[in-house]
Order: C-alpha cells, then sequence, then structure tokens
C-alpha cells in the first residue's frame, strides 16, 4: 500500500510545534527544577539568618524572663489585612507567610509572632524540617540557645510561588517566541513553496498535446533538477511519439507495395490461361506475402524494442553463448545458402544485457551478413575484450557498400539503391536501437578495401568480467 499524500509545509510546522513542545517541556522542567534548588538555598539561608538574629535579640533576654504567657509581637494592622503581594510604607503582605516561635527547653511557648500558630512550628530538634502545623505546610530552622529553642518558619506556597513564577518568567518569552517563531516559518514556508505550486499551475494548465518544455522564472536551486527531469522527460516523450509517427506512416508506405503485389499477383494468376503462368504467379504472391510477413515482424520487433526503453530487466549474459546458440539456430538458413560461420576469439564476454535483445542484435547481423554475403561464402564473427568493452564484429564478403551510404543504412526502411536483394530495411535499425540502448556503438565498414562489409559493435563489458 503506498504511503498517503501530505503537505510539506503542514509536516513542516507540526515538526516544529512537536520540537518546540519537547524543547521548551525539557527546559521548563529542568527550570522549575533550578528554582527549586536555588530557592532553596535561599529561603533556608534566610530561615538561619532570622533565628540567628532572632537569638540575639530576643532570645537571650526571655531564657532569663518568668512569664505567665508568651509574647506575641503583632504585625501592623495594614499588612495583617493586605492579601496582596506589593510592599508598602508599613512592610510586606508576604510577613503573614513568615513565623518564629520561642519555646523554652521544657516546652513552654515564650513569644511567637502574631503570624505564628500557638502549635509548635516543628520539632525541637536543630536543623531544618518540613512540618504541617494550623493546616499549613512549614519550611523551618530550629536553633537552640541556651535554655530556649527558636523556629524559624516559612510556609511552603511562598516557595513554591516564587519556582512557579521564576519558572514562568523563564517560560513565558520562549512559548512567546516559540508561537512568533511558528508564524514566522508559516510564512517562510508559504513563500518557499510558492515555486511549486506555480509549477502545478504551469502544468495543470498545459495543453494536454504539448511537449513544449516547461520554462518558470524565479525557480529556486532546489526545484531546479524537477524541472530539467519533467524536461527530460517530456523531450524523450516526444522523440517517442514522432518516432511512432514516422514509424507508422513508414509502415503503412512499405506494408503497401507488398500488399499491392500479392493482390496483383493473385489476379493474374486467376486470369492467367495456362497452369505454369498461374503456378508462376501463385509462386511471386506467396514470395510477396513472405515479404510483408517478414516486415510486419521486423516492425513489431522494432516497436517493441523502442518502447521498452529503460524498462527491461538485465541480467548477466555470456555473449559468446548467446552468438553459437544463434549459429545453430540460423545453421538452415545459412546451409540454404552454401554458407558457414567461422568464430575468431577464446574465452567468454560477458555483458549486463536484457537476453533477448542482445540475441536480436546478433541474430539480425548474422541474417544481414547471410542476405548480403557471397553465396557460397564464409561469414566471419569476432570477440574481443578492450579496456572495458566487449567488441564483436560479423564480416562478409559480399558487396561493398558505398561510402555516402554508410551512414544512412541505420536510417528504418533505407535500402541501399540498386540492391537486387529483398529487405525490409528495418534489421540494421533494430541494432542500432538496441546498442543506442545498451550505451554502445555499432559502426560498418569494408572488410578488405573496397569489398565486403564488417560491422563492429562496442558494448560495456560486465564490471566483475571487464
Amino acid at each position: 500500500m503506498p504511503p498517503p499524500d501530505y503537505s510539506m509545509r503542514r509536516r513542516l510546522l507540526w515538526s516544529l510545534l512537536v520540537s518546540m513542545l519537547v524543547v521548551l517541556g525539557s527546559l521548563g522542567f529542568f527550570s522549575k527544577w533550578v528554582a527549586q534548588e536555588e530557592t532553596e538555598e535561599i529561603f533556608s539561608a534566610r530561615l538561619a539568618t532570622s533565628s540567628r538574629v532572632l537569638e540575639a535579640l530576643l532570645a537571650r533576654q526571655l531564657e532569663k524572663a518568668t512569664l505567665a504567657s508568651p509574647i506575641v509581637i503583632e504585625l501592623p494592622e495594614e499588612i495583617g489585612a493586605d492579601t496582596g503581594d506589593k510592599p508598602n510604607a508599613s512592610g510586606h503582605p508576604y510577613e503573614n507567610k513568615i513565623a518564629f516561635q520561642v519555646w523554652s527547653v521544657e516546652g513552654v511557648l515564650l513569644a511567637r509572632s502574631s503570624s505564628a500558630p500557638s502549635e509548635r512550628l516543628g520539632p525541637l530538634e536543630p536543623g531544618f524540617h518540613e512540618h504541617r502545623a494550623d493546616s499549613a505546610l512549614w519550611k523551618v530552622f530550629a536553633l537552640r540557645s541556651g535554655g530556649v529553642w527558636i523556629l524559624a518558619a516559612e510556609k511552603d506556597e511562598v516557595q513554591q510561588e516564587m519556582i512557579e513564577e521564576i519558572t514562568l518568567s523563564i517560560i513565558s518569552p520562549l512559548i512567546l517566541g516559540g508561537l512568533a517563531l511558528l508564524v514566522v516559518v508559516n510564512l517562510i514556508a508559504l513563500r518557499a513553496v510558492r515555486p511549486v505550486e506555480a509549477l502545478a499551475r504551469s502544468i495543470a494548465n498545459r495543453d494536454p498535446a504539448s511537449l513544449q518544455p516547461i520554462s518558470l522564472s524565479g525557480i529556486p536551486v532546489e526545484l531546479l533538477p524537477v524541472i530539467n527531469e519533467l524536461n527530460a522527460l517530456l523531450g524523450r516523450v516526444e522523440e517517442a511519439f514522432s518516432r511512432e509517427q514516422r514509424l507508422m506512416d513508414s509502415a503503412a508506405h512499405e506494408l503497401r507495395t507488398p500488399i499491392s503485389a500479392v493482390h496483383l499477383h493473385i489476379q493474374n494468376a486467376l486470369n492467367a490461361p495456362h497452369g505454369h503462368e498461374k503456378n508462376e504467379s501463385l509462386q511471386q504472391a506467396l514470395e510477396a506475402s513472405r515479404r510483408a510477413a517478414k516486415m510486419a515482424e521486423q516492425l513489431l520487433v522494432y516497436s517493441r524494442v523502442s518502447a521498452s526503453a529503460g524498462m527491461e530487466v538485465k541480467s548477466l549474459v555470456a555473449l559468446d553463448v548467446v552468438c553459437r546458440d544463434l549459429i545453430e539456430v540460423l545453421r538452415p538458413v545459412l546451409q540454404s545458402h552454401q554458407q558457414r560461420v567461422d568464430i575468431v576469439g577464446e574465452g567468454q564476454a560477458f555483458v549486463f544485457a536484457e537476453r533477448t535483445k542482445l540475441e536480436r542484435l546478433v541474430r539480425n547481423l548474422l541474417e544481414n551478413a547471410a542476405q548480403y554475403g557471397e553465396k557460397p561464402g564464409v561469414i566471419g564473427l569476432s570477440l574481443a575484450l578492450d579496456d572495458g568493452k566487449v567488441v564483436l564484429s560479423v564480416a562478409n564478403d559480399g558487396t561493398a557498400i558505398p561510402d555516402e551510404e554508410k551512414s544512412r543504412i541505420f536510417i528504418p526502411y533505407y535500402r541501399i539503391l540498386g540492391h537486387s536483394t529483398f529487405g525490409s530495411g528495418l534489421g540494421l535499425s533494430i541494432v542500432q536501437e538496441i546498442v543506442s540502448q545498451m550505451s554502445g556503438s555499432v559502426r560498418v565498414e569494408d572488410k578488405t578495401p573496397g569489398r565486403g562489409a564488417r560491422f563492429v559493435v562496442t558494448l560495456p563489458a560486465a564490471p566483475s568480467h571487464g
């Protein structure tokens, strides 16, 4: 099942959002942990300092005093009634959340602040403690001075509130900045994908029959490879259409002649007054029908070879084995022409190709050599390895091809003028098409000066055998 389509811009924004949540969440957790550590240090130091101040100013006098009831240190009325968090001329509302007590070693409460409950703020043990008193959790520091205990305490909510405010003060700008960044990134992404949208509109608005290259201005370099590949594809499609059109036009023209000949010879056979004339006309009709069938076969092969370019399944093929197999297949034809094939070259020659195409290439070369070679005669086939290339040559002793014709014989349906041998004009075109698809080359030359022909095909050797 293919993966679903998606929006690059939406994926980018979601990726950024998730990344920001992870980063900001981690940062918030770390910030809260740091704030908690730092505030605990500060508040603990403050409680300890407060205890020592109370010891110096109050505890030593209370130790010697005899009190019927504890001394209560009152807060200003303005502070006691204030529930805000802003300082004023009388002090700070947070004084309601800070308290102290002075206890005798016998457990008698000697003094307390008005913000402290009557019950003990914490155990009479030196050091820091957490203790719940008067339905509130207190951070307490206990200090013994002679015969009294000094307990300086602060509500835990003060510290937690400070931690939250510090964390919020750190995270809030980052969150707001992250949201602003998302907006900016979204705008940038919208601007960045405009060329893609322009390309899509250009393709959507094109004439379906148009194969002209896509041309857009102001295209980012990242999009140029896509446009170049699209233009290359359009070029290949246009070339394929043109080739198919030429093929069909030429096929219609070429097939008209043998079909007309079949009709003519059959008509002559029907009108022939004598049996031998009728047989001769029928024989000529049979030959014309064979010519039409051969041309139709070659036309089908050429069309299939051209249409399958780039889609074939390639494998490692031994070219020498292919040549020997095809010589055996064509042996009846060669024997009827009183011809033989001499193979020159030892060792194996491997190429990376589709076997059926490689067989068609060699078969067409051998059939061409047999058709245009001397009868009786010898066809020479040689294989060689040269600098990572496999060189295949097929030669005969027939009539030399004129120099001005050598560049034209690979054109579809082209036949050398004045040559009496029948041919469809497609065999060598198929050879050149297959060789081109295999990134090779083919050329024709005289076997000897002014005599015969040699077709030389050069193909890339398989990497492990080159």
